[in-house]
């Protein structure tokens, strides 16, 4: 994971908010295509924001809100 994400998230420390494309967010989060798609069909991962007639990208704000509400795996 690059260096970048390996930085504490500050709410309320307001800095340039990045979009990332699906790629960045799987990445970072972690996840599997499906599994991306899943959870936001679910409600539970937020929804990407439409860039153009095909191509979406999240908000980096949102993902790594959304990385610091799970839950960590005990075991």
């Amino acid at each position: 994971m690059s260096e970048q994400y390996q930085q504490p998230f500050h709410p309320g420390v307001q800095t340039t908010d990045r979009l990332l494309r699906k790629k960045e967010v799987l990445a970072v989060s972690g996840l599997a295509v499906s599994s991306l798609y899943d959870l936001i069909r679910r409600g539970d991962f937020p929804r990407p924001r439409k860039l153009g007639e095909r191509s979406v990208a999240w908000r980096e704000s949102e993902i790594r809100a959304w990385i610091e509400s799970r839950q960590p795996v005990e075991g």
